[in-house]
């Protein structure tokens, strides 16, 4: 058995409670007479004798006595006894009663009588002030709590008190009976909302529906476009795959054409197609030599139209040597040779068209002509200069700087024997197209010709920027893929005729504008 809060339930009609409810029927309330004398009994608190009323008229006290079989009722509930008289009798009295007596002014010590309507509200406010607290608010809501205490005046009202009584009874069930109404009364409000709203009918009024085709169908074509796109981009990097492997193709003929040119001395640029007029060998002579004294050389430049690779300047010690005076003519090669490899023909004209091992090897030709130590040697693939060697061989890069600077270590004139470039040499803006005769310009302080312009010349220096550091300054790099050209040529512009511009090759290239001049190691 469940049994109600203690603390929302009064003691007294918990107590009541517990004697409606008592698992014997025999020990039950027997009646509604009986449970009234019990509330009363049990509630000692309550004034159950709030509202006086007037005392009945005898014969309506014998005939109330009449009627009722419970005398004992009837002394402890009068004011039922008064209620007991059939409704026509009472009508008869109450109407002339209501009609006579005026709604008088409430006063708690004056009796009520029965057509009075204002005692209940007396006996609410008196409730409330005594009883509600204690009863709590399911109580309170229950009007039978009220009807019970009010003074029964009318029939009516009787039968409303019996039958909210037999509810009341009604009410006070087994437990498991308990348990069956709030099953019942819980599953009626869930089947109510789920006929009235219908969730699921709510997102197809919102079009949620409609929505999901709407991105189906578009997902189809995404896929599809992005087939195609996947197929196109497939399209395109074949292609340029293919272009790739065409140009990677005429780059490598390209090279291989170049080394066959190189092996067999052909030309490589495009040149206008000149008579080549071939000479019979001219008679050996020594060549002529200027003497340029050792001097510490600051090498490099940091004017602003130097380049990158001229800085940051090194400044080394360069040994006294010899060098010519002019490039290498094209009679002086043919002291050695039999064919003149330049495009330009002429005896004074310097000789060009010939690689870096063209020069090699002429120089220790013409060494052994003039009865000199060769400088040049061969270990395998690589060449070796011996610089203690009284024989020709290539200038330095430290060398050519001096012997363009007029032997002047530390200050030169921008170009080699001027300021002037049109005075300096031969280069692309008054040379129309091709090389000169020697000792045409001016020469430097050392007597040296054509240091600036004219054609380029090899020196023996591998190719490096200065900023990488050399092992030996002086003699450059040990190795790398480019040998240095200096002092610019007829074919460049004027800033490459600068005596300290660096410019750089393949060894095995020959060009129209590329030639060299000699020098000789003094010790």
């Amino acid at each position: 058995m469940i049994l109600p809060d203690s603390d929302k339930v009064p003691d007294w009609l918990y107590s009541v409670l517990l004697a409606c409810l008592k698992n014997d029927p025999d020990d039950r309330v027997e009646s509604n007479l009986a449970l009234l004398e019990l509330l009363k009994m049990e509630s000692i608190d309550f004034d159950w004798d709030i509202v006086p009323f007037e005392e009945p008229e005898e014969e309506e006290a014998e005939a109330v006595m009449e009627e009722s079989e419970e005398p004992e009722e009837e002394e402890i509930l009068p004011v039922e006894a008064e209620e007991v008289p059939s409704e026509p009798d009472l009508e008869e009295e109450e109407e002339p009663e209501i009609e006579e007596a005026p709604e008088p002014a409430y006063d708690p010590e004056t009796p009520i009588h029965e057509p009075y309507q204002e005692p209940p509200a007396i006996d609410e406010e008196e409730i409330d002030t005594l009883a509600l607290d204690e009863i709590g608010p399911d109580i309170t809501e229950d009007p039978v709590s009220f009807t019970i205490m009010d003074e029964v005046t009318d029939a009516e009202e009787i039968e409303e008190i019996e039958d909210i009584i037999d509810l009341v009874e009604e009410e006070i069930i087994p437990e498991e009976e308990i348990y069956e109404e709030p099953e019942i009364s819980a599953v009626e409000p869930f089947e109510e909302p789920q006929q009235e709203t219908f969730e699921p009918e709510e997102p197809e009024e919102t079009a949620p529906a409609p929505e999901t085709p709407v991105y189906t169908v578009p997902s189809a074509d995404e896929a599809e476009y992005k087939s195609k796109d996947l197929g196109n981009m497939r399209k395109i990097f074949l292609i340029l795959l293919a272009i790739c492997v065409v140009l990677v193709a005429i780059l490598g003929i390209q090279k291989y054409l170049e080394n066959r040119e190189a092996r067999q001395g052909e030309i490589y640029d495009p040149e206008p197609d000149i008579e080549v007029v071939v000479e019979q060998t001219i008679k050996n002579q020594e060549l002529s030599m200027v003497t340029v004294r050792a001097d510490t050389l600051v090498m490099g430049s940091i004017s602003p139209e130097a380049n990158d690779d001229e800085f940051p300047l090194l400044v080394l010690e360069v040994p006294s040597f010899m060098i010519m005076p002019t490039e290498l003519t094209q009679k002086q090669w043919m002291m050695v040779n039999k064919e003149n490899p330049s495009l330009f023909k002429g005896d004074n004209l310097p000789v060009e068209n010939v690689s870096f091992f063209d020069a090699i090897e002429y120089c220790n030709a013409k060494s052994e002509l003039d009865g000199f130590t060769p400088a040049y040697d061969y270990h395998g693939s690589e060449i070796v200069c011996n610089f203690d060697a009284d024989g020709y061989r290539l200038p330095t890069e430290a060398e050519w700087e001096l012997a363009a600077k007029g032997g002047e270590g530390k200050e030169s004139k921008s170009y080699s024997g001027s300021e002037d470039a049109l005075r300096a040499g031969w280069f692309a803006e008054n040379s129309d197209g091709g090389s000169h005769r020697v000792r045409e310009k001016v020469a430097n302080e050392l007597g040296l010709y054509d240091m600036s312009g004219n054609v380029a010349e090899w020196v023996w220096n591998w190719y490096s920027p200065y900023s990488t550091g050399f092992i030996d300054t002086f003699a450059g790099p040990h190795e790398g893929r480019d040998r240095v050209i200096r002092g610019g040529s007829w074919y460049h512009g004027g800033n490459m005729m600068r005596v300290s511009a660096r410019s750089f090759a393949k060894p095995y290239i020959r060009r129209s504008y590329i030639g060299f001049r000699l020098v000789r190691s003094i010790r």
